[in-house]
This record gives C-alpha cells, structure tokens and sequence, in this order.
C-alpha cells in the first residue's frame, strides 16, 4: 500500500527539482525637481515609498519568480516588468495586471516588490491592485496624498496635509506623525484606523470597522454594517 504514495512523492520531488528561478533588479534614478508628480500604478506588485534627504528620485524593482520551465519565468516577469515614462515635471510607473490565468500555470512562487526613495518635496500619487501599499515619511507640498488600493492592505507611516486613502476591501493604517489638516477615507470592506489625529474627516464605509483617535475638527462618518 505505500509503494503508490512513495512513487507520487518521487515524481513530485524530481517535478520541484526542475523547476526554474529566475530573479530581476531594475535600478535606476531621475531627476527631481521640486513639485515633479511621481504616479506609480503598481498592480500586482507591493509597493514601498520612503521619504529621504536626497536630491533625486532612486527607484528598486525586484521580481523573483519559481516556475515549472525557464519559459515560464520569463514570460511572468515580461508580464509583470513596469513601464517607466520620466518627463519634466511628472514620473510615472505602471505595473501591468494581466488578466486570466494563463501566466500562472506552471508558477510555482512569485515575489514582486517596487520600492521607490523620494525627496519629501515632491508629490507622490500612489495606487495598487492587489499589491500592498505601504508609505513612509513627511511630504508637505502634496495635497492631497493619494493612496489607493483595492485587495492591498495600505498603510502610511508618516504625514501630508491632506490625504485621500481609498480601498476597495484591504485595510487601511494610517498612523501620522501629527495631526492631519483634512482627511478623507473611502472603503468598502477594508477596515479603517487612524492614530495621530486629524483636524478634518470625511470616511464612507460599507462594512469595514473604523478606529480613530485624535480627532480635533469636524468628523463625518457614514457606514452600512461596520463598527
């Protein structure tokens, strides 16, 4: 009876010993004028955005992927590699998300991750699909922040005067490092918690539960079933 079992988990161990890794870093910096827009769609892919003391924009890509053949791990990462357009005033990063299931037969484990360091002067307009969000740091000039996601979980570590967080059913986590002049929060099943207060609020939300302190202005809250 346990010659069948045996056999399968030989097949499968000399299946995962085929398998093939391929592994892409794309680096590169630009330009960055004070008030330049940076606008990165990432998709499927996490996104990491940190404020520095620098004088340009320094942008990591790093996609690892484990497939079943080398053709299929090229093909995910082409899939998968963002578009980068840099002009005067404006960077914009796209992460394509390819649509069906095509690309995953045959992949085994993906990790894909843009990572992006900016001067705190500029104005970063941020979204993702399923990727998780996460930001971290001061930028001033920018109102409002955008941080949009829609399975992504996302979470700010730092401030902007006016922020607009957004999210289809991944959870929001905004912890600011003062008080937020104007806030609006928009979700649908993702939960909400803000600490660090805010002088103005505005949150809509279907069924997510909302956690704020701090609060020293007008608030204005609309949900159907949440907390």
């Amino acid at each position: 009876m346990r010659m069948p079992v045996i056999g399968a988990v030989l097949v499968l161990l000399a299946s995962t010993a085929t398998a093939a890794e391929k592994h892409e870093v794309i680096e590169k910096s630009y330009p960055a004028p004070a008030g330049k827009v940076v606008l990165v769609d990432a998709g499927p892919l996490d996104l990491a955005v940190r404020a520095s003391d620098i004088t340009e924009i320094r942008l990591k890509v790093d996609m690892v992927v484990d497939a079943l053949s080398e053709a299929k791990a090229t093909a995910w990462l082409a899939a998968h590699r963002p578009t980068i357009e840099d002009k005067e005033g404006e960077l914009r990063i796209t992460a394509p998300d390819p649509a069906g299931l095509s690309l995953l037969k045959g992949v085994l484990v993906t990790r894909a991750r843009i990572e992006l360091t900016l001067p705190p002067n500029l104005r970063p307009d941020l979204s993702t699909s399923s990727g998780s969000l996460r930001l971290e740091g001061e930028f001033p000039d920018v109102r409002p922040l955008r941080l949009r996601t829609a399975g992504g979980d996302s979470e700010l570590a730092g401030w902007a005067p006016e922020i607009e967080a957004r999210s289809t059913s991944g959870d929001i986590v905004l912890r600011a490092s003062r008080a937020i002049e104007k806030l609006m929060v928009r979700t649908a099943s993702g939960s909400v918690e803000l600490s660090g207060g805010a002088r103005s609020v505005r949150c809509d939300t279907s069924s997510g539960d909302i956690h704020f302190s701090g609060l020293l202005g007008p608030v204005g809250i609309a949900t159907t079933s949440g907390n």
